[in-house]
C-alpha cells in the first residue's frame, strides 16, 4: 500500500484556508480548515511530470491493497475505467471487490460511482503549515505541514505528488483532476492515505471512479455534499467548536489538549449505532450522536487542529467486530487513544454517566495495553510503536502498580479520608490485577477498610465499581 504527503504548488479551480494555530490567539481569530467554491472552475496542467518514475517503492511500502483486491483481466485499448468504492462500516472501512467486465472493477458494498467526462484539474499540493497564498484566479490556496501528517510524511518522489493530487482534488471538490498514473493498487492506497490523514474532508465517501492511460490517470471522486451544503456545514462545526478551540489554544502541553478534547467528546457526543453522517465529523461535531469512526474523526479534527500528529487506526476488536480509533504523538512518543472506549457509556450501558464520564484507561497507552482485545488492519506503512507510559493517566496520577497489590487497600482508605469519591487504578500484572478484582467483587475492601482504618460501619465504602480484564484497570465509586 501506499502513504502520501503534501508537495510542490500548482493552481486549483478552488481552494481553502486554515488560520494560524498560535495556541495563545482569540476565539474571534479561530478559522478552521474550510471548503472555499470559486465562482468558475480553473483548468491547470497537471504538477506531475510523466517523465518521472514511479518504478521505485518506498522502503516497508506494501504492494497489496489493504482491503481490496483486484484480479488482473485484460484491457482491450489503452484507456481503461475502474471504479473504487470504499464504505466504513462500524467502525472501519471494508470493500469487496469483484471484476464486472475485461476493463472495469467496481468495489462493494455502496455508493454508486459513474465516469465522468474528461477534464483536466490541477493536482495542486502544498508544503507550509497554517498559512494561504493566493493563486494566478485570486483563490486562497490551503497549505499544510508534511510533518502533521503521518502518511503523508512517508511518502517521497512521485507517490507524494500523487497524494497532493489527491488531497488537493478533494480538498477543493473538483469534480474530476488528474494525477501521474500508478496501478490500481497503489492509487486505492493512497487514496486511502489521504482519507486518513484529513478527517475535514467530511464531503467524501472514499468513493471514486478513474480512467487512465498509462502516463495519466483522471480521477472522479464522489461526494456526499453540494458546495453550498458543505458551507452550511462548516459554519456549523466551525460555530460549534470555537468554545473548546478556545480552551485547547490555552493550554500549556500537547497532553493538556489530548486529554481535554478526549473529555470534551465523552462529554458531548452519544454512541449511537443507526446515528446519521456517523463516519465523518458531522456527527460527533454537529449533531452531538455517532459511532467510533464519528469520534475518532472528531478526535482527530480537534487534535490536528492544535498541530498534534494523529494517525487513525482501523482494526476489530474481540467479540465486537470492527472499530475504529487513533494514534496520538505527544512530545515526539507515540500513545493509543481510543475516545469510544473511554466512554463508559458505550463500555458499560449500567452505568451512570452522573457518577463515572471517562474511563481514562483508553488515554494514551501503549500497545501491549490497547491490543490485548484487538487487531490492526494491514496498514498502508508500518505503524509507530507505542511503548511509553510518560502520559498513561494511572502513571501521572500515582495509581499505577507495577509489582503486587499489598498497598491497595492503604491507598483506598487514603482517597476516603480525603473525600475522594472514586478510586480508580491500573494494575502491570495480570495476576495483581485478578487479585485485586477478586477482593472488590467480594466485598473484601468494604470489611477491612471499616475495621482496620476506623470508618464507621454505615460508611459506604464502595457502591459501585467496574473493572477492565484487558486494560487491567479497576475503578471504584462510593455515595
Amino acid at each position: 500500500m501506499t502513504l502520501l504527503l503534501f508537495a510542490a504548488a500548482s493552481t486549483m479551480f478552488a481552494a481553502g484556508c486554515v488560520a494560524n494555530l498560535d495556541l495563545d490567539r482569540e476565539a474571534s481569530n479561530i478559522t478552521t480548515p474550510r471548503y472555499m467554491p470559486s465562482e468558475s472552475e480553473t483548468t491547470a496542467t497537471s504538477s506531475l511530470d510523466s517523465s518521472e518514475s514511479t518504478s521505485e517503492y518506498i522502503d516497508g511500502l506494501a504492494t497489496e491493497p489493504v482491503v481490496t483486491t483486484v484480479t488482473a483481466t485484460e484491457v482491450s485499448s489503452t484507456t481503461a475505467t475502474e471504479t473504487s468504492v470504499v464504505t466504513e462500516t462500524e467502525p472501519k472501512r471494508t470493500s469487496a471487490t469483484t471484476v464486472t467486465a475485461a476493463t472495469t472493477v467496481t468495489t462493494t458494498p455502496a455508493t454508486t460511482v459513474t465516469t465522468t467526462e474528461k477534464t483536466t484539474v490541477a493536482a495542486t499540493s502544498a508544503t507550509t503549515k497554517a498559512s494561504k497564498d493566493e493563486n494566478a484566479s485570486g483563490l486562497d490556496v490551503h497549505l499544510a505541514d508534511d510533518d502533521d501528517y503521518y502518511f503523508r510524511n512517508a511518502l517521497t518522489g512521485d507517490y507524494a505528488k500523487i497524494y497532493d493530487g489527491i488531497y488537493n482534488g478533494l480538498f477543493n471538490r473538483a469534480d474530476v483532476f488528474t494525477v501521474k498514473y500508478v496501478d490500481y493498487d497503489t492509487l486505492y492506497d493512497i487514496f486511502s492515505m489521504v482519507t486518513h490523514d484529513h478527517p475535514e474532508i467530511f464531503w467524501t465517501d472514499g468513493g471514486y471512479t478513474y480512467t487512465y492511460d498509462y502516463i495519466n490517470c483522471e480521477i472522479s471522486p464522489t461526494y456526499s455534499f453540494s458546495k453550498s451544503d458543505i458551507l452550511k456545514i462548516q459554519e456549523q462545526i466551525d460555530e460549534n467548536i470555537s468554545e473548546i478551540l478556545q480552551e485547547l489554544y490555552q493550554m500549556d502541553s500537547e497532553y493538556e489538549i489530548a486529554k481535554a478534547v478526549y473529555e470534551h467528546l465523552i462529554d458531548t457526543v452519544e454512541y449511537v449505532w443507526d446515528s446519521p453522517n456517523n463516519q465523518n465529523i458531522i456527527s460527533s461535531l454537529v449533531n452531538g450522536e455517532s459511532v467510533c469512526s464519528g469520534y475518532a474523526k472528531a478526535a482527530q479534527y480537534l487534535m490536528q487542529l492544535c498541530g498534534l500528529q494523529v494517525i487513525r487506526v482501523d482494526g476489530n476488536v474481540i467479540d465486537s467486530g470492527s472499530h475504529t480509533w487513533l494514534i496520538v504523538r505527544i512530545d515526539g512518543k507515540y500513545y493509543q487513544y481510543d475516545v469510544t472506549f473511554g466512554d463508559r457509556v458505550f463500555s458499560d450501558p449500567s452505568s451512570n454517566p452522573d457518577q463515572l464520564d471517562y474511563d481514562y484507561s483508553y488515554l494514551c497507552t501503549t500497545d501491549e495495553i490497547m491490543l490485548r482485545d484487538r487487531d490492526v488492519d494491514k496498514t498502508f506503512v508500518k505503524l509507530p510503536e507505542c511503548n511509553s507510559n510518560d502520559y498513561n493517566y494511572y502513571v501521572l496520577n500515582d495509581s499505577y502498580y507495577e509489582e503486587g497489590e499489598s498497598n491497595v487497600e492503604a491507598d483506598m482508605a487514603d482517597s476516603i479520608s480525603h473525600g475522594e469519591r472514586v478510586w480508580s487504578a491500573q494494575f502491570e500484572s495480570e495476576s495483581d490485577y485478578l487479585t485485586v478484582k477478586a477482593k472488590v467483587e467480594n466485598g473484601l475492601y468494604h470489611d477491612t477498610l471499616i475495621k482496620n482504618y476506623t470508618f464507621k460501619p454505615d460508611t459506604m465504602v464502595v457502591t459501585w465499581y467496574t473493572c477492565d480484564d484487558y486494560t487491567y484497570s479497576i475503578t471504584c465509586w462510593r455515595e
